[in-house]
């Protein structure tokens, strides 16, 4: 499976970000590998799960297999040891040849910043590390950084390893070629950027399938049948949260609610592997006892890894793994190693071994905790030390390591759920898992929110989608009535109701959500929220106002109708009104929000038939017409007009593909191939013409 990346999404603010939401309904085209390492410093940001860490680590894999000087190192083992003491054997040695020689290029996967910052390490001094060790050779460095979005210190991934302006050999057969083909008026692009940040895309529809049938699913595509009835794709668009919903399929045939999902992951993980022999007999009731103490270990003393061998010993390692004997002194050395090589644990490198994924490593936290009351080896009051402290205001908060600790907590103690819905009730919606609290519990965790974070402007408080939908109950619906009746002030909380009424198709919300979309004075990020529960609750009052929003009518700002007709089209809006709104987009200026790729994309993306197609093209042959100005031999878009010449090249583009044929896609295909700065999509339409 080849993933692909993008440019990284970094909205200036909240508000900034609503118009992005159409981008989760379209599977999206990236650029690969290649391309992406043709720039030498490279920050690929994506959250939990999304792959990042295997990504890097194949590609060094595949690099080095190849014979190129590849290496796959955790910033935390640079920023600790530097880069000779983490290479072994190979790698080592083609890291020397390297460094030794003077013109060859090297690849280096630093992975990752947000475990570098658990243990309380300075990225800049890794980095300083890292620079030292490659001493004069930086300008031959390929260097690519992971991290989940989490403050970064970009100023100084730019200082410390700085790029060096290349120095360009022009081949002059390539130059005459170049000059025959372009004129000599013309001056070629310099090439890829030198540094790039980027996020890694969600996984398709096709790759949802594949990885599941490498995941030893039977039948794949009733997997992703069952995950668009539930409206869920958005949920398995990460490979950490796609394996947990195999795994689940695997044995119930079902999606379940994510506690029980994790409960059976973790049995599955800790079970004895039946391809091979192992050192001892080791039951997963007791692998699961001893998995959570190590757990808890690795939690509270932020350790990410733990001793396998002794690999792992002397100060070259830097900071010390846990050592699993102390912990489970009771255990004899081939159980230990019994229960390090279950699945549940993948490699740490140095001799050691980590939990596989951070949220199943969170759960057997909590579970140990639980079980340590429950046998009366630990009491409340310590337990409470434990998780939560207090701020210098004498304020007790959770700790912020200790929330998603504390969320699975909630789930298996009420006396857990009972304090925090009372500190902290954001943590009960925003970790763990909502939809397996009770009714009641769900009830009060919203109205806890609601009534602690509802006064007052934006804080920043968002509780992701996936979150959003597992909160999401029927029963929620006249707590979210009042709760919207009684005045809800900040942003986040007043938008967080509203995608609720969308989550969970709460059709006794209507008027609510109707209200709003109607109302002026709300902001657009609340008005494209509550259209587009108006959508998914299938009301008839969202066709009177989407004729309104294509027309720019008053109270209706270009901005929300950008992205509202992008989200609802062509569900939701004609072909008719496309157009009217697509003449009324007078530029691409910040308001729009690069509003014609955006319909570019759908038009590739969309289900739409060959004739809502067709009779698209000509409106929009006539826009491209009237927005492009001559230049030299080609075309360009006019300054102040909106850039239709992409939105001409996709809906050219998927026509041919459908095997379209009119004079007037002929004509609009070569005013598409003659407007400047098509880049690929051009190329596609070229290769397309090619063939008809």
């Amino acid at each position: 499976m080849n993933r692909t990346f993008k440019p990284l999404t970094t909205p200036s603010s909240k508000d900034d970000a609503f118009g992005l939401a159409w981008g989760e309904c379209f599977d999206e085209s990236g650029f690969s590998w290649d391309e992406l390492l043709q720039s030498q410093r490279i920050l690929i940001v994506s959250e939990a799960g999304a792959g990042k860490t295997y990504e890097c680590e194949s590609k060094a894999k595949d690099l080095f297999a190849r014979g190129e000087p590849a290496f796959f190192l955790s910033l935390e083992s640079v920023a600790s040891a530097g880069v000779v003491a983490t290479l072994f054997e190979d790698e080592r040695e083609r890291f020397t040849n390297w460094l030794a020689s003077s013109s060859q290029l090297a690849y280096f996967f630093l992975d990752s910043i947000d475990e570098l910052q658990l243990v309380h390490r300075s990225f800049k001094d890794a980095l300083r590390r890292f620079a030292h060790d490659i001493r004069g050779a930086l300008g031959r460095a390929t260097v690519v950084i992971t991290a989940r979005p989490v403050p970064i210190d970009r100023q100084a991934f730019k200082d410390v390893l700085p790029v060096s302006a290349p120095v360009r050999h022009e081949d002059s057969q390539n130059e005459f070629i170049r000059i025959a083909m372009d004129g000599p008026g013309k001056t070629r692009e310099d090439g890829p950027p030198s540094s790039r940040e980027v996020e890694l895309l969600p996984l398709t529809g096709a790759e949802i399938i594949e990885f599941a049938r490498s995941r030893g699913v039977k039948a794949p595509e009733a997997l992703l049948a069952a995950i668009d009835a539930k409206h869920a794709r958005e949920f398995a668009r990460k490979p950490q949260d796609l394996i947990e919903l195999c795994d689940d399929w695997r044995e119930h045939g079902v999606l379940r609610a994510h506690f029980e999902q994790i409960k059976s992951h973790v049995c599955t993980r800790l079970a004895a592997r039946p391809d091979r022999r192992e050192k001892a007999e080791l039951s997963p009731a007791t692998a699961q006892k001893g998995a959570q103490r190590l757990a808890l270990a690795v939690i509270l003393s932020r350790r990410l890894t733990i001793r396998y061998s002794a690999g792992s010993d002397g100060d070259a390692s830097g900071a010390a793994p846990i050592d699993p004997r102390e912990l489970l002194a009771d255990w004899g050395p081939n159980e230990l190693l019994t229960l390090l090589e279950r699945p549940i644990f993948a490699e740490g490198g140095y001799g050691r071994v980590r939990f596989h994924h951070r949220s199943v490593m969170e759960f057997l936290a909590a579970r140990q905790i639980h079980d340590l009351i429950e046998a009366g080896l630990l009491t409340q009051s310590a337990a409470g030390r434990m998780l939560f402290g207090l701020t210098g205001s004498n304020e007790t908060i959770l700790r912020p390591s200790m929330r998603p600790v504390a969320a699975w907590l909630a789930l298996l103690r009420p006396d857990m759920f009972e304090r925090m819905v009372k500190i902290e009730p954001d943590a009960l919606l925003i970790q763990g898992d909502p939809e397996s609290l009770t009714d009641l519990q769900r009830e009060r965790a919203l109205i806890g929110f609601v009534a602690r974070y509802g006064k007052g402007q934006w804080r920043g408080l968002e509780v992701p989608n996936l979150q959003v939908a597992r909160l999401a109950q029927l029963g929620l619906s006249g707590t979210v009535q009042s709760a919207w009746s009684a005045g809800v002030e900040a942003p986040e909380v007043r938008e967080l109701l509203l995608r609720l009424v969308s989550a969970g198709r709460l059709q006794a919300c209507a008027d609510l959500v109707a209200g709003v979309a109607a109302d002026a004075t709300c902001s657009d990020r609340e008005r494209f929220e509550a259209l587009l529960a108006l959508a998914v609750l299938g009301d008839s009052r969202l066709a009177s106002m989407v004729d309104a929003i294509v027309t720019l009518a008053p109270n209706w700002s270009e901005r929300l109708a950008c992205s509202v007709v992008t989200m609802l089209y062509p569900e939701h809006v004609t072909e008719a009104q496309l157009v009217q709104l697509l003449a009324r987009v007078r530029s691409e200026k910040r308001d729009c929000g690069g509003y014609a790729d955006s319909v570019a994309r759908v038009i590739q993306k969309a289900e739409l038939s060959q004739a809502r197609l067709e009779a698209l093209l000509p409106d929009v042959l006539q826009l491209a017409r009237e927005g492009l100005s001559p230049v030299e031999e080609e075309f360009q878009d006019t300054d102040g007009r909106l850039e239709m010449s992409s939105i001409l090249r996709s809906l050219c583009l998927r026509l041919l593909e459908l095997g379209s044929v009119s004079e007037t896609l002929i004509e609009a295909s070569v005013l598409a191939m003659r407007s400047a700065d098509a880049s690929s999509g051009l190329k596609k339409v070229k290769r397309s013409c090619a063939r008809c």
